[in-house]
């Protein structure tokens, strides 16, 4: 099976959806020696091998297929005029099945699909409103989109998948909670004091951590 998978933001420098999809494609890389796998960049910029190359597998299996092609162009393209880019693109290399591990996935008539939503929020939120950004607004817009768009759609938590099946009435059978992985060896617990001294300095005894950015859709207030 040839299999395309969307990986936008693998290179982010913070932030849990980059670190997702880079853990996901080396996990399969380690244990599917089967499968053919295309990691899939759209953008519209050149590719920055230097900083790229040392997140991709070296499999003979995996290889990179490059769509210059601007993020934000395919988006409206395929979820608000209806036109199709990625498709005929995705077709000349022979692809079975295509994931979107970030939320999205644009709409195909003959390519299957698998999107993992990490979470999901209707324009009615009041925490939408924080995303103030056309980009921002526009990708929680599409979200919608793209559910209906995917032929299955794992969640990465129960409250995600009840929020599409009573919010969107979407089927009960095309969601699976798929619960993310443990942690990659470069996460262990570090022996001695990790933090800089001059930050535990400044810390009382007993504290957070909370390793994400400061917004409301964090939900850090209970925690406090």
């Amino acid at each position: 099976m040839r299999i395309a998978i969307d990986i936008n933001g693998i290179g982010a420098k913070s932030g849990g959806l980059g670190t997702y999809i880079k853990l996901l494609v080396q996990n399969l890389a380690a244990i599917d020696r089967d499968n053919e796998y295309l990691l899939y960049l759209h953008q519209g910029r050149p590719v920055d091998r230097g900083s790229l190359d040392p997140l991709l597998p070296r499999r003979p299996n995996f290889r990179l297929l490059v769509h210059r092609l601007p993020n934000i162009v395919s988006l409206l393209a395929e979820h608000k005029l209806g036109l199709r880019f990625t498709e005929p693109f995705l077709k000349r290399e022979g692809i079975d099945v295509f994931h979107g591990p970030s939320n999205i996935v644009p709409r195909f008539k003959s390519i299957r699909s698998v999107m993992t939503l990490h979470h999901y929020l209707p324009l009615s939120d009041p925490l939408v409103a924080f995303h103030r950004g056309f980009r921002k607004r526009l990708y929680f817009g599409i979200t919608r989109s793209a559910i209906e768009a995917a032929d299955h759609i794992a969640t990465v938590s129960q409250t995600t998948k009840d929020n599409i099946l009573r919010g969107l009435g979407v089927r009960p059978d095309k969601v699976t909670v798929v619960y993310p992985g443990g942690p990659a060896p470069a996460m262990q617990r570090l022996p001695g004091r990790p933090l800089p001294q001059a930050l535990a300095a400044r810390l009382p005894g007993r504290f957070i951590i909370a390793p994400g950015p400061l917004n409301p859709r964090k939900n850090l207030e209970p925690i406090l």
